[in-house]
């Protein structure tokens, strides 16, 4: 860890007061000082940037990123089984190393399609 810059106590004090600081850190141990003093520059740093909400602002963003890429997940694990499916009706082989090809189907039935299609929304959501 770096340690903490006089602009970083400015901030820290400035949120939470010299005295308060102060009080917390006499009762904390000294492998874990420089540590708290970085979970109150965060704090504080959050707070400067949202004073109503802080770190809660940030956690709820955070909680909101994780929900779409379960999401994500979500949709690709279905794409996924709905392409092992497709290429079983086929009789092609869903081995892991087979490389997926997006060229549209050519004179072929409409599994032929579908495979394409899934194998496109896959793409679509893996660069997304």
């Amino acid at each position: 860890m770096e340690v903490i810059s006089r602009q970083d106590y400015r901030t820290i004090f400035t949120v939470f007061g010299v005295n308060s600081v102060a009080n917390i850190l006499k009762d904390i141990p000294q492998h874990q000082y420089l540590e708290t003093l970085y979970s109150f520059l965060f704090e504080a740093q959050a707070r400067v940037e949202n004073p109503s909400k802080g770190c809660t602002a940030l956690i709820v963003s955070l909680e909101q990123k994780v929900q779409e890429l379960q999401s994500r997940v979500t949709a690709l694990e279905a794409l996924q089984s709905r392409v092992t499916t497709l290429e079983a009706r086929l009789g092609e082989s869903s081995s892991a190393n087979q490389s997926f090809s997006f060229a549209p189907p050519i004179r072929h039935g409409p599994y032929r399609l579908a495979l394409y299609q899934v194998k496109a929304a896959m793409s679509k959501l893996i660069s997304e």
